[in-house]
């Protein structure tokens, strides 16, 4: 059996990890997992499920080149702070630029964002990603013709990391919390915070507080993909995808391990 290879940047984070778990089914794939740290905890796992860790580093353009001889998904992590918007800028192009620069580079899948500019809102994690689209029409026409570019939603995974549920005695507001308690059988409840508050409590501390509570911002402007400002979009039913091929959010809530929110 003729086999493809696929390499994903940011192996281990929560996007790349899970991209990972997904190809590693299908025989067809030998998965790269890329990482800074390929001793850590999540890199280990990544290994023991029969992936191939290999160590890069996105600031290092040779270091990336090296490992661009084949197909890959390329999710950059996000960091949430406002200095790594030129750090993650300057990572992208080098990834952008060591695809361009292979020639047997068959697809180019680039998970991104809309600009939240658009808004009237500035989320660095955001709209570096926007720019990087950007970047790759505008400077690298050859690799803009082999790219995908993937749009995430909110992971199922936030609620356990950066928005984390707390107990409260009083009951009601947001849809996902909702669906977060039925999973779970708890009530629910939904307190609205404006930028400095929310940034002043978020308990990952103020500075990944704020970038969270504009990113928020952002989404009172673009309750849809439409309303970011694109113009055209692929969606489920242009792709022939199914609902029932698609996990929900309460079903994704299901799967995770919620013990230990639950117990505090």
């Amino acid at each position: 059996m003729s086999h493809k290879h696929l390499v994903v940047f940011g192996a281990t984070g929560q996007q790349g990890s899970s991209v990972v778990a997904t190809f590693l089914k299908d025989k067809i794939y030998i998965v790269w997992a890329i990482t800074r740290n390929p001793d850590s905890e999540k890199a280990e796992v990544l290994a023991a499920s029969s992936a191939q860790i290999i160590m890069a580093e996105l600031n290092d353009y040779k270091s990336i080149l090296k490992k661009f001889e084949v197909h890959f998904w390329t999710p950059l992590p996000v960091d949430g702070l406002d200095e790594a918007f030129e750090r993650e800028i300057q990572q992208s192009k080098n990834l952008a630029n060591a695809a361009a620069a292979t020639p047997i580079l068959e697809h180019y899948v680039w998970s991104s964002l809309p600009s939240a500019a658009k808004g009237g809102v500035s989320v660095p994690h955001i709209n570096s990603k926007a720019h990087i689209y950007e970047y790759i029409f505008s400077s690298l026409p050859a690799l803009a013709n082999k790219i995908t570019v993937f749009w995430a939603g909110f992971y199922a995974e936030n609620l356990g990391t950066f928005n984390h549920p707390v107990k409260l005695e009083e009951e009601g507001g947001s849809r996902i919390l909702e669906l977060w308690g039925e999973a779970n059988g708890v009530g629910t409840v939904f307190i609205q915070k404006d930028v400095e508050e929310f940034s002043a409590s978020c308990y990952t501390g103020p500075v990944v507080g704020r970038e969270l509570a504009l990113n928020m911002k952002y989404f009172e402007f673009a309750e849809t993909w439409a309303k970011s400002g694109v113009v055209e979009v692929l969606r489920k039913e242009d792709l022939g995808i199914e609902d029932v091929e698609l996990v929900s959010m309460k079903q994704a809530f299901e799967r995770i391990d919620w013990s230990d929110i639950l117990k505090a």
